[in-house]
């Protein structure tokens, strides 16, 4: 009988252990999933959080401009994608809003400004703080427009179609603009193209700081309108 009864309890060992690795084996399965299951909650409810802030922060903006803040949409999905707050201000067109370029880890976030203007004459128009490429750029013989202001010039770096035209329109009022715009040291950019001024920078309207900076950004889009149209006026 014992020899009988030793397969028998050999198989019942094996059946037993393989009894013993299943939930082993689901749990294995189970604890990955329940720690990705986390992250993404805590990844949905701070993306959520968030676009509230941005969009309680471009409402405000809004409210001080008297613009249009679209419907929040019903679908959980489009609220968080970025959009725009739009209208007339002083007589231009002014939108305030926000856009993503690349993807995954390459994901870029930018907040941006742009006000509308009569541009005939083509007066282009880029403003960006001294860097390095700036500078490789000089190296290589890409001169940019000195205002004389050597503080200034030291600081910024201008771009235009016409630099005998800045240098004179370029006022003290206008360079102090630029510099209180820039005062907080933000990597932003602005640039007037065809019938657009437009300001740029890699950040988030959920941050206060970027939101107080945006009055600056505005009346310095303003004053560049009034330069570029100046311009067309003088060679009318």
């Amino acid at each position: 009988r014992d020899a009988t009864s030793e397969p028998c309890s050999d198989y019942d060992g094996d059946r037993g252990a393989r009894a013993n690795l299943m939930p082993m084996q689901a749990l294995g399965f189970l604890i990955p999933a329940a720690i990705f299951a986390g992250i993404f909650t805590v990844v949905i409810r701070l993306t959520i959080k968030q676009q509230q802030r941005v969009r309680e922060n471009l409402t405000n903006l809004a409210e001080h401009y008297g613009l249009t803040v679209p419907e929040t949409p019903k679908s959980f999905f489009a609220r968080l994608k970025p959009f725009p707050v739009t209208g007339v201000f002083r007589g231009r067109a002014l939108s305030i809003y926000s856009y993503t370029t690349g993807s995954g880890k390459n994901t870029t976030h930018w907040c941006a400004v742009s006000v509308t203007l009569q541009n005939p004459s083509q007066l282009t128009l880029r403003i960006t703080r001294e860097g390095m490429l700036a500078k490789v750029a000089r190296a290589f013989g890409v001169e940019d427009v000195a205002t004389g202001d050597k503080t200034f010039d030291d600081e910024f770096h201008l771009k235009s179609n016409d630099p005998a035209y800045i240098r004179v329109a370029f006022i003290p009022e206008i360079r102090a603009l630029i510099s209180d715009a820039w005062k907080s040291g933000q990597r932003g950019r602005i640039s007037l193209d065809a019938a657009e001024i437009k300001y740029v920078e890699p950040a988030s309207f959920a941050s206060p700081k970027v939101c107080e900076r945006i009055p600056k950004v505005v009346e310095l889009a303003y004053a560049l309108a009034e330069v570029a149209e100046a311009r067309h006026r003088v060679a009318g």
